[in-house]
């Protein structure tokens, strides 16, 4: 990897930072700029998109307060961290979707994000489940979980890709990632 190469995945993985310390908290799973922010990420690294998400994790894991609640080991108790491992695995993904779906329109952004946005909730759903329910001792329905877990997130998570999907030919030509 070269140097360029890591100060771009450093940076993004700030982003990723500030996306989760700009939260408001609305039950254990708070509000967060982190989709937007993931999607900027992946649609200026594609590829190596995983790898910033990735240092963002491990520095929350070893202590670091950088998730919204905090950090430490312990985190992955939270009921959220289902999100954060589900921001990992769409990096992966949309970074490769993205990278190859060329050219890089507005269009295949906003279908990458779409895809991401499926991963995460793929992932954080049953997540979440698991540590309410078994952890927390949490009465929760399917249809709860549905309800205020996935169709009060989706519109915002929605928008964020749109932004990020207007905004990045030209974020991504100022910053010169792209051609």
């Amino acid at each position: 990897m070269k140097t360029k190469d890591m100060i771009q995945c450093t940076l993004c993985c700030v982003l990723m930072i500030i996306g989760g310390l700009l939260h408001i908290s609305i039950g254990p799973i708070p509000l967060t700029l982190q989709v937007l922010m993931l999607c900027i990420t992946v649609f200026l690294l594609q590829k190596q998109a995983w790898i910033s998400v990735a240092l963002y994790i491990v520095m929350g894991l070893i202590g670091l307060p950088v998730f919204a609640s905090g950090g430490g080991f312990g985190y992955v108790l939270y009921p959220s961290f289902g999100f954060l491992l589900g921001f990992l695995i769409a990096a992966l993904i949309g970074g490769y979707l993205y990278a190859y779906l060329l050219p890089k329109t507005k269009f295949a952004a906003i279908m990458t994000g779409i895809a991401m946005e499926a991963v995460i909730y793929i992932v954080a759903l049953p997540y979440l489940y698991v540590i309410m329910t078994t952890v927390m001792g949490t009465t929760l329905t399917v249809s709860t979980l549905f309800s205020a877990y996935f169709l009060t997130f989706l519109p915002g998570d929605l928008v964020s890709v749109f932004i990020a999907a207007l905004f990045i030919p030209r974020l991504a030509k100022v910053i010169k990632l792209q051609k």
